[in-house]
């Protein structure tokens, strides 16, 4: 990873020892160790110097790279690659004005290695990893580049998608899109702590609320368009941040505007709601007007008409706001990724896994027609999982997990006695089904999708696990209707089968068995393989899940 600026020092203290170029590459894709460097002002000799930072507590200088000077533009380049086998090696490389002044591959002092996460930053006083840094400056950057892989004074600056060249003179309109914010909280948990430390008089630097790669619609994806959000403000009752969504004037989905709610440092969001659909929220604050009742009020501006309206949402000692969503099994897959909710009602439990630690709930019609199910993934250990049978309420956010729609708990009520739907019988080619919200289609695709549902099939055995001879995970049924399952055999090679996977450990069958099969229509992640550049997913597989050896009958 190469980050690289042209820059100038305006003005600078004698005391500064700020940090303007941070580069730490990705160590932790391939499990090898990497570096963490920096360049920073060494007041003492007012030097700029290399630094390993892999402790942040104690840098230790790795070469000198020039003079701080005033009113001077300098140009560096700094280059920093992980491990990307055991047996490689990590490398640093600077250059200041045009020449090489570093190369971990030819000193003698060598950075240290450590495992981390990719980050690279610039300015005056970059915010990581210097645990203090001290003094003032004015920096004025003529231009910044960064690249994901190395690049010299003399290379052209590439194309990539890992890459950028900000120029102001060259493209003065043009900008680097990010999404990543915070607001430092100044609320405390501590009674009596509010906007300020009375200790030190500054404000609270401990708790903030990050808006990182949380796309109202989809989290962690940039669909729909650009977005950011415009204004957040802390609801002086529970320290929660309200945020008010915005985006570009093309955003294609439907909730610009949005107000999501989010806790101190906590990745849980809440939506609290579009104020007025299609206006962007430009401002939102809090008013309490006695101790019982709380006011949010959101201003918004309507891209159409240009109009500010003022809107109001009041919560009481009684009546407080409440953040869940509460709504129904079939529309939980079209609910917002990584947004909270809850279920109106309790569902029943139709299959659960003690080991792996998750559960499948499903719910029917007002006849007792099975409508959807859905996987269930409990987010603490300490969450005990329900039983077959039971009825439970969830509240959690939704997430798509190897290919497969499911719920991340965070919330499981107390069972009560439920009552288990019938399962759909079908023929081979239907289980899976198409596409239906988050949940991806799972070919070949013959009709609505059924996953997570109880499902009866009948079919001839025409494989069985060959990796484990004696304690084999799962064999395969076809009943002719068409549709292959994948396998990586001892090889790692990619073999295909006709059928429908069914995993069962130590199911009772052999090849050429004709048997019914009942359990939950899922996901079979074994060739799960995501796109790296579009984070499509790839090979996922429809199975079945049976509950047990008595869900497996040979005729």
């Amino acid at each position: 990873m190469t980050l690289a600026a042209r820059f100038r020092m305006d003005s600078v203290s004698s005391d500064y020892n700020g940090s303007i170029l941070v580069v730490i590459p990705d160590a932790n894709s391939n499990g090898q160790p990497g570096v963490r460097v920096a360049i920073a002002c060494d007041p003492t000799t007012q030097q700029w110097k290399l630094y390993d930072v892999s402790n942040p507590n104690a840098p230790i200088a790795l070469a000198t790279i020039g003079n701080v000077s005033q009113g001077t533009f300098n140009t560096i380049y700094l280059y920093a690659k992980d491990k990307e086998g055991p047996s490689d090696s990590v490398r640093v490389v600077c250059w200041w004005n045009g020449a090489k002044v570093y190369d971990s591959s030819e000193a003698a002092s060598q950075p240290n290695t450590v495992t981390t996460g990719p980050y690279v930053n610039f300015g005056v006083k970059c915010d990581w990893p210097w645990t203090t840094q001290t003094g003032t400056a004015v920096v004025t950057f003529d231009w910044v580049a960064y690249a994901e892989q190395m690049v010299s004074p003399s290379d052209p600056w590439p194309s990539t998608p890992l890459a950028g060249f900000m120029d102001g003179n060259i493209s003065p309109d043009a900008y680097q899109a990010t999404n990543i914010m915070s607001r430092f909280v100044g609320f405390n948990d501590e009674a009596g702590t509010r906007l300020f430390d009375p200790a030190t008089g500054q404000i609270s630097m401990t708790e903030a609320f990050h808006v990182n790669g949380n796309d109202p619609q989809s989290s962690g994806i940039t669909n729909g368009g650009y977005y950011w959000v415009n204004t957040i403000a802390i609801n002086p009752d529970d320290g929660f941040g309200w945020m008010g969504w915005s985006a570009e004037a093309s955003y294609s989905y439907p909730d610009r505007g949005n107000v999501m709610v989010r806790g101190i440092n906590q990745w849980e969001i809440y939506d609290a709601g579009v104020p007025e659909p299609g206006a962007d929220v430009v401002a939102l604050t809090f008013y309490k007007p006695n101790a019982d009742t709380t006011e949010a009020y959101a201003l918004t501006c309507n891209r159409t008409t240009g109009s500010y309206r003022l809107y109001k949402a009041t919560s009481t000692t009684s009546n407080p706001f409440d953040y869940n969503q509460y709504m129904p099994l079939s529309l939980v897959r079209f609910h917002r990724r990584g947004v909270m909710f809850g279920t109106d009602t309790p569902k029943v439990v139709t299959y659960v896994n003690d080991f792996d630690r998750f559960f499948y709930v499903e719910e029917v019609n007002e006849n007792g027609i099975p409508i959807t199910g859905i996987k269930v993934i409990p987010g603490n250990e300490s969450l005990m999982l329900p039983a077959v049978g039971d009825a439970v309420s969830i509240t959690g956010y939704l997430d798509v997990v190897d290919g497969e729609a499911a719920i991340r708990a965070f919330g499981i009520s107390v069972p009560v006695p439920g009552t288990l739907p019938a399962p759909l019988t079908m023929q081979c080619k239907a289980v899976g089904g198409a596409p239906v919200g988050v949940q991806p289609g799972l070919p070949p695709i013959n009709g609505p999708s059924n996953v997570g549902l109880l499902i009866s099939i009948v079919g001839t055995v025409t494989a069985k696990d060959p990796i484990n001879e004696f304690s084999p995970e799962w064999f395969t049924i076809d009943d002719g209707t068409g549709g292959i399952s994948y396998y990586v055999d001892g090889s790692g090679n990619l073999q295909a089968v006709p059928g429908v996977k069914v995993k069962l450990l130590n199911a009772p069958v052999n090849v050429g068995d004709f048997v019914s099969v009942v359990g939950v229509s899922s996901v079979d992640a074994l060739i799960y393989r995501p796109d790296p550049q579009t984070r499509q997913l790839k090979g996922i597989q429809r199975c079945v899940l049976p509950r047990d050896a008595s869900d497996v009958i040979v005729y």
